[in-house]
Order: C-alpha cells, then sequence, then structure tokens
C-alpha cells in the first residue's frame, strides 16, 4: 500500500491525473481487503494516515470513513483529546459568535477544536497528533457538506466549516506531499459563502476578524491577498483594534491554537495590516467596510469544484450563543 499510494503521488505531481486515480483506487481496494482504514491503521498506523491523507490530496474529496464524535465506527478515528471533550467540557460559550450554527457536525467541530487549542495552550502539538487531529477533522466536515440542492443552511455555517478546514491545513502544514491543488479548491468555495455572508448586514465582530485573518494567510500570493487586507482594514478601524495582543483576544475567542504553530504564522500579515491602518485616515478606512471591498467576482455563477456548494437560500437565523460541546 506505501508503495501504491507513493506512486499514486507520484504521477500527480507530474500531471497525470488519470493514472494517478487509478493508483487511488488500487489502494482502496486493499484497504477493502485488509478490513477498512480501521483495521489497517490497527496494526499499520503509518500507512493508514498516508494513505488516507494522500489520497483526499489526489482526489480532492475524502476517500475514506471517519468515525463519529464518541469513536464508534469503522474508519478515521479522532484523538484522545476530542473524546474526553464529551465528558469534560461545559458551558464552552462562545460570546463574539453572532449567528447560530445550523449544523450540528460544525457546531461539535468548532467547540471541540477550541476545548482543545485552549488546553493545549503554550504547549505545542506533536506532529503526529496534530496530523491525526487535521486528517479527522478534515474528512469530518468534507463529509458532512450539505447537497447542492440544500438551500436551508446559513452562510455563516459554512464559512466555519470552509475556515476550520483551511485552518487545521495551514497549522499542520504540507505533509507527505503538497495541498495546494485541494486548499485552492476549499479556498474558492470559502470565498463565495464568505461573499454570501457579507450581503447579509450585521454588525461586526470577532467572527469577522476571524474569518478574515484565516482568508489572509490562506490567499498568501495570490491575487484575493490584497482585498482580504483591505477588507480587515475596515473592520479593524470599526473595532478600533490597534495592536496584535488585542487581535489575538479576538481570534482566541472564536477558535485558535496558540504558540509556534498558531501565532507565528499569522503575525507578519497582521502587523503589515496594523502598519498600514496607522498611516490611513478615517475616510479612507471607512472606504474598506464597503461590501464590495472584497474585488471577488459576481456569484451570478457558483464556482465549479470537487466540493458540494449551496444555493442562494441561507437562512440568516439572528444572534445568539453556542452552549457546551456536544
Amino acid at each position: 500500500m506505501n508503495s501504491v499510494i507513493t506512486l499514486a503521488t507520484i504521477e500527480f505531481g507530474k500531471g497525470n491525473i488519470e493514472a494517478s486515480k487509478t493508483h487511488v483506487e488500487g489502494v482502496k481496494r486493499l484497504v477493502t481487503l485488509r478490513g477498512g482504514i480501521g483495521s489497517v491503521r490497527q496494526t499499520s498506523p503509518l500507512t493508514a494516515r498516508m494513505v488516507s491523507w494522500a489520497s483526499m490530496l489526489i482526489l480532492g474529496h475524502p476517500q475514506f470513513p471517519v468515525q463519529d464524535d464518541g469513536g464508534v465506527g469503522d474508519g478515521i478515528p479522532p484523538i484522545s483529546e476530542w473524546l474526553s471533550c464529551s465528558t469534560t467540557l461545559e458551558n464552552d460559550t462562545i460570546p463574539e459568535l453572532s449567528w447560530v450554527i445550523d449544523d450540528e457536525v460544525v457546531r461539535t467541530a468548532l467547540a471541540r477544536l477550541r476545548y482543545i487549542f485552549n488546553r493545549a495552550e503554550g504547549e505545542p502539538f506533536s506532529g503526529t497528533k496534530l496530523h491525526d487531529l487535521t486528517l479527522f477533522v478534515t474528512h469530518r466536515l468534507l463529509l458532512s457538506v450539505p447537497d447542492t440542492q440544500d438551500s436551508t443552511s446559513s452562510p455563516v455555517t459554512q464559512c466555519i466549516r470552509y475556515a476550520l478546514i483551511i485552518y487545521m491545513f495551514i497549522i499542520q502544514g504540507p505533509t507527505y506531499y503538497s495541498h495546494d491543488v485541494i486548499l485552492s479548491s476549499i479556498v474558492t468555495q470559502f470565498i463565495w459563502h464568505l461573499e454570501r455572508l457579507e450581503s447579509t448586514p450585521h454588525v461586526y465582530d470577532a467572527l469577522d476578524i476571524w474569518l478574515l485573518t484565516i482568508g489572509i494567510v490562506a490567499s498568501a500570493g495570490t491575487a484575493n491577498y490584497h482585498s482580504y487586507t483591505a477588507k480587515i482594514r475596515g473592520v479593524c478601524a470599526y473595532l478600533n483594534l490597534t495592536d496584535f495582543p488585542d487581535v489575538l483576544t479576538y481570534l482566541k475567542s472564536i477558535c485558535w491554537l496558540g504558540g509556534s504553530q498558531g501565532e507565528d504564522i499569522l503575525r507578519p500579515h497582521w502587523n503589515a495590516i496594523l502598519v498600514d491602518n496607522s498611516s490611513l485616515g478615517p475616510a479612507e478606512l471607512a472606504l474598506d467596510l464597503s461590501l464590495n471591498s472584497f474585488g471577488l467576482q459576481s456569484t451570478q455563477e457558483k464556482p465549479q469544484s470537487n466540493f458540494a456548494v449551496l444555493d442562494d437560500g441561507g437562512l440568516f437565523a439572528g444572534r445568539t450563543n453556542q452552549a457546551e460541546c456536544p
């Protein structure tokens, strides 16, 4: 299995997409013969990790199931901290979250990641544990994307879904193979849903700072980077954010991993934003609050990718606080 999935990544890197897909299908058959990805993990955990992750990167979507939040089922398991969350976390509130999350998988993922990252404050994750967490979370969230015909989910729910996926990619970094292709596809969906959210009148708060920060880091080096920074400068002016510690307070009120795995990644971007803010006058900053400041293409036509997207009828459900971790 190691050899076949390695061949798949090599062919994918060469641009031989069909050959790469053929190798992935071969690996999936081998996994089935071994009793499923859960059984493979029990005897060959490194192989199970590599096969699960690389096959998702190559095909653009998960190829194996995940266990549920209680660790039940034949699939990719959650880490032990995820399991302990259900019994030790009580009344985890998200005071700055302004809209209801109407998908239980997204709500649970946000609550449990907040709990895990808060506990890990000052203690870096090992590479293996962070990869296992990323593997589970990305699969769980991508596998639960609603059907394209579902027009009832609020845009904020989908923004948080894709932001959490992007954030896990960011803090883990490339593993086994470049994740640029799948990440680009996910960012496309994130931008589309973020545009939907921006069309909904609301008061700027920590959620806007968190979503835009993830957008900035994920879009570094692309045409969208300037649009994100322009928008976030206006939000900072509205919230009177002038220094990095205040920014971190907002980010941590939603979901953030501290230390070198979290803060060091975003500090250069925020330093530039805050310096730029200090040189702009009130009129210039007010312009940045325009709903069109993203400079993105019209969403009359949905972006095409391997991931499902929603129709335009997402519901706005008013303000709420999320309570305990399910």
